[in-house]
């Protein structure tokens, strides 16, 4: 998903794109949405690899978590920019 601008928004995998994008509909960030592309894949697998990647690549800015590739979250790293990790990283600073 992309603004305006052009500017990577979102990067996700889903069975049902459609449906998906519904449940991005209440995020502050969905207005800016302009553009969408679609990428189809053989298989689950190669799609969830082909998100993580992208997530790690091109760091789209409303993407917080970078999946594993095999599309679960637990272990997963945080963005380097995600105010997640930012969070976590305050919480430890004495």
């Amino acid at each position: 998903m992309y603004d305006e601008e052009g500017n990577l928004l979102y990067v996700g995998a889903a069975n049902r794109p459609e449906e998906r994008w519904g449940d991005h509909a209440n995020k502050p960030w969905w207005q800016a949405v302009a553009r969408t592309e679609l990428h189809h894949y053989p298989t689950r697998k190669e799609a969830l690899e082909a998100e993580a990647r992208a997530i790690k690549l091109e760091s789209p800015l409303h993407n917080q978590v970078v999946p594993n590739a095999d599309g679960s979250v637990r272990g997963a790293h945080l963005r380097e920019d995600s105010p997640a990790l930012a969070r976590r990283r305050t919480k430890r600073t004495p």
